[in-house]
């Protein structure tokens, strides 16, 4: 009788060890899948032509190593109230934030926008100025609900 105990006992032990050890694995797995999820980054793509929203006065703003302004542009604005980013290779529109979008210093602004579950904001600095417009650089910084990107852009405004 005390054989069969000991072999029960040794089963028991057994059957355990090797549950909690199949249970830890299945839980780094999950774990490992859900860093996985995480690390998918939204990306900005470049606007090749400027889309018929934007007429008249704007925002044109490019990568600052981008070696032209006029191609390229990853961030179009009307100026006034809305501006388009392409997330993935689909066109977000936002809205401006017109309370919180100011001059913050001496040719140096804050422009704020948001939607469709993004929020950019973009602070420039005047390098020179035109007559109806000018040339900045500056960054532009992209928020979504889990994610940011900053980018550091050059670009031109105006009529």
């Amino acid at each position: 009788m005390y054989k069969n105990e000991m072999k029960n006992k040794l089963l028991h032990t057994f059957l355990i060890i090797t549950l909690i050890s199949c249970n830890k694995n299945g839980k780094s797995e999950i774990i490992e899948n859900d860093k996985a999820k995480n690390k998918t980054v939204f990306k900005l793509d470049f606007f090749k032509t400027i889309p018929d929203t934007i007429d008249g006065c704007g925002d044109y703003f490019t990568l600052e190593n981008e070696k032209s302004v006029d191609q390229n542009y990853i961030f179009l604005s009307n100026l006034s109230s809305f501006a388009i980013i392409k997330v993935n290779g689909k066109n977000v529109f936002l809205e401006k934030d017109t309370i919180n979008s100011k001059e913050i210093s001496k040719n140096e602004y804050i422009e704020i926008y948001s939607g469709n579950g993004y929020k950019a904001t973009l602070k420039t600095k005047m390098i020179k100025q035109y007559d109806e417009g000018g040339f900045c650089k500056g960054t532009l910084k992209i928020n979504n609900k889990s994610e940011e990107i900053e980018y550091k852009i050059k670009g031109e405004f105006g009529c």
